[in-house]
């Protein structure tokens, strides 16, 4: 209760101060020249953000000198960007805090020249390499170190902020942000390449707000202004970029391109996802992963990142000191006023506070496990992946090749799955996934979906026994895909978690009215699971306990996919014990009734001769396009390609298509800017091209998302030859 009532005290008597008195002077000390990197904060103070919060503020630009972080802890009243080595500055015990991060992913990427072919961390041994260790180099290190490289393998050069030096070749790769460097390289005409930490599992925070404890102790109401007031502007920055890339070249530097501002904007506001996620939102297990490397090259006391965000900083000052004679003086006179209004909001707010709090600590929990575990997860393929690469360069027979090839393509595999529940998650969490139903027939779709399950079962030497009572001639409809994953999910654990005994499926279908109700029962032997622990088999992110993580993996997401998948489909998922040991799982499903149609699976496995078929392809990888190509090949098309959206634009003006495959992340245009500047496209032979975009986060057939904005057809990526021939065929349906 006291806590709840010195903070409505120290609220209010701050309020009217801050009323009372004239604009606060506030510094705030870039990490850069004038950019659009800085709009968020130009447009809080153009538009006056900054001066209704009672701050009367001045952006000071980056002179290479000095670091802001010095700046900001010179005095009270200072704020500085920095990105996740703020981390660093608090590891080494310099008193900052974390107000707010902005940049939801690290812009930060090395570029290379592309006649070089210097494509990832390990072919940078021995190269030239510019960038600024301590400043903005945690995203570096991280990526050599996942890569398998130190960092006394590779030449460092200290950046002296020359973009010309690549161009010169003084140096083979350079650091700089994704969202403007290869703008820059683009109209100096040099073709460059990127090598972003991001493809290797590196994903930190970029810049952030921050300032010193001095300052929070001074006046946590000035800081809290300066943050809100921050983001406002942010958020407007972000949804008018044409007005603040103008405002930067009027006010802050002439010399900037227009159209480069722009083009930074929308980069950037990739980069902060401010539709996804709150602008300013800080996750203390992100800054875990980057304190953990940093703890691997240098002693420190610290153990705990708390303090560090503004939040807990706040909190932890809170409890451990006292009232001064000024705050206690206010109190007394507001209490008198506002006693009984204190009294109820802060029963209210200590309600809220408590139930929050130990919300946040169980979801935390989750979530610090499950990114442990994700690590591994992912860690382990990408091992054997690069592993096998390494040796397979080495290999003199062929059944050595062979053996690693094979290795290649299983930790591919064990890959892909571990991707597909991390997005499937993502996509039911926001409820992006929609069914795609069509008639199966239902006794096929068991079989096939169950048959790999026997062979895994007979491998570990216990029984599988399965029992299909399903009439043979019953078609129904359904999304075969998202059935298997189910199906994939329950079975395969039931297998995974059995040592020895069996495992035993059973299927009973029947026929009532319009629906044929199906209910698939799966039952083990296997560890079981406690009285306690049977409520979070379903929570995402969670396994009953750690020990089950280390012994047999997984992203401990496949259950919570597959509840969500059954409710999605009308039906209901739910589990008890099999005593004296092992689990029961059993579901229910509502299906409509489907139509029989001719499957000619011998068809289906020919390439058909698509020879007159005229397809242009969109992407920025040339590995992609390379095997794109490969895939059209198969069917005798001859595909043109294209590099990015704009010069796809440009062929399809110059020359007919009939198709064109248009990858989604793209620089200039991406896959969904293209997809609108052609279908308003004045010229029918360019905006009646059928579009079939390309993405890790789309699924195959027809994304709803990408049916929004024009598509024809989507492909997922990894993208499968079957997928490629799947559009192929029903693009022909269009034409006949």
């Amino acid at each position: 209760m006291r806590f709840s009532f010195v903070l409505w005290v120290i609220l209010l008597s701050n309020f009217t101060c801050m009323s009372a008195y004239s604009l606060e002077k506030v510094e705030l000390y870039l990490k850069w020249k004038h950019q659009f990197q800085f709009a968020g904060y130009y447009a809080a103070l153009e538009k006056g953000f900054y001066e209704e919060a009672g701050l009367d503020v001045k952006i000071i630009e980056r002179d290479i000198e000095w670091r802001a972080v010095d700046k900001v802890l010179s005095g009270v009243r200072k704020y500085g960007i920095s990105d996740s080595t703020i981390v660093l500055d608090y590891l080494a015990d310099r008193p900052v805090v974390l107000v707010s991060s902005i940049f939801q992913h690290s812009p930060l990427v090395l570029i290379t020249r592309k006649e070089d072919q210097l494509v990832s961390p390990i072919e940078l041994k021995g190269k030239r390499v510019m960038y600024q260790k301590n400043t903005d180099d945690a995203v570096f290190k991280i990526m050599f170190e996942t890569a398998g490289i130190s960092e006394d393998s590779i030449i460092h050069v200290p950046h002296n902020f020359n973009n010309d030096e690549l161009i010169n070749k003084k140096v083979d790769a350079i650091s700089g942000y994704r969202t403007n460097q290869p703008y820059y390289y683009k109209s100096k005409g040099l073709d460059v390449m990127i090598i972003d930490p991001q493809n290797y599992g590196v994903d930190l925070y970029g810049d952030s707000l921050f300032t010193s404890r001095i300052e929070v102790d001074d006046s946590f109401m000035r800081v809290e202004a300066m943050r809100s007031a921050t983001i406002k502007g942010w958020y407007y920055a972000l949804n008018h970029i044409e007005e603040i890339s103008k405002l930067i070249v009027d006010k802050y530097n002439p010399k900037l391109d227009i159209d480069k501002l722009i083009f930074e904007g929308r980069a950037t506001k990739k980069v902060i996802q401010p539709d996804l996620i709150p602008v300013g939102k800080t996750q203390i297990g992100r800054l875990k992963r980057i304190a953990d490397n940093y703890k691997r090259n240098q002693e420190t006391s610290k153990t705990s990142l708390e303090n560090l965000i503004l939040e807990n900083y706040l909190l932890s000052k809170t409890k451990t000191s006292t009232l001064n004679l000024k705050i206690l003086a206010i109190a007394l006179i507001i209490a008198i006023f506002i006693f009984g209004i204190i009294i109820y909001f802060n029963k209210l707010l200590k309600a809220e506070i408590n139930k929050k709090t130990l919300k946040l600590k169980r979801n935390q929990e989750q979530k610090d496990l499950f990114f442990s575990t994700m690590t591994h997860e992912l860690r382990t393929p990408i091992n054997g992946i690069i592993g096998a690469t390494y040796f397979l360069k080495e290999a003199k027979s062929e059944s050595e090749r062979s053996e690693f090839i094979d290795a290649i393509d299983r930790s591919g595999q064990n890959l892909l799955e571990v991707v597909n529940d991390i997005l499937d998650f993502s996509k039911l969490s926001r409820r992006k996934i929609v069914l795609n139903s069509q008639s199966y027939p239902l006794k096929k779709l068991l079989e096939e979906s169950l048959y790999l399950h026997g062979k895994s079962a007979l491998r570990k030497k216990i029984d599988f026994k399965l029992d299909l009572q399903v009439d043979p001639k019953a078609w129904v409809m359904i999304d075969a895909v998202k059935f298997s994953q189910i199906i994939n999910n329950i079975v395969g654990n039931a297998i995974k978690f059995t040592r020895v005994g069996s495992v035993e499926v059973s299927c009973v279908g029947e026929k009532r009215n319009d629906r044929y109700h199906l209910s698939f029962v799966v039952k083990d032997t296997g560890i079981g699971v406690k009285d306690e622990e049977l409520e979070n088999l379903f929570i995402p992110f969670k396994q009953s306990n750690k020990s089950i993580s280390s012994e047999f993996g997984g992203t401990g997401l496949g259950l919570s996919i597959s509840k969500e998948l059954v409710d999605l489909m009308d039906g209901h998922l739910f589990c008890r014990q099999n005593l004296p040991n092992g689990m029961v799982f059993e579901f229910h499903l509502p299906l409509e009734l489907g139509e029989p149609i001719d499957l000619d699976e011998a068809e289906l496995a020919k390439f058909p001769n698509y020879s007159f078929l005229r397809v242009l392809i969109a992407d920025d990888s040339k590995l992609n396009l390379l095997l794109l190509k490969k895939y059209l090949n198969k069917f005798n098309i001859e595909p043109e390609m294209a590099t990015n959206g704009k010069i796809a634009i440009d062929k399809l003006e110059e020359k007919q298509f009939d198709i064109l495959m248009l990858d989604n992340q793209m620089p200039v245009l991406d896959g969904v800017e293209a997809t609108s500047v052609i279908r308003n496209h004045t010229s029918k032979l360019v905006s009646n091209v059928y579009i079939v975009g390309q993405s890790a986060s789309w699924g195959s057939g027809l994304d709803p998302e990408c049916e929004a904005i024009g598509m024809n057809a989507t492909l997922a990526k990894p993208t499968r030859v079957e997928d490629v021939q799947s559009f192929l065929k029903e693009y022909m349906k269009t034409i006949r």
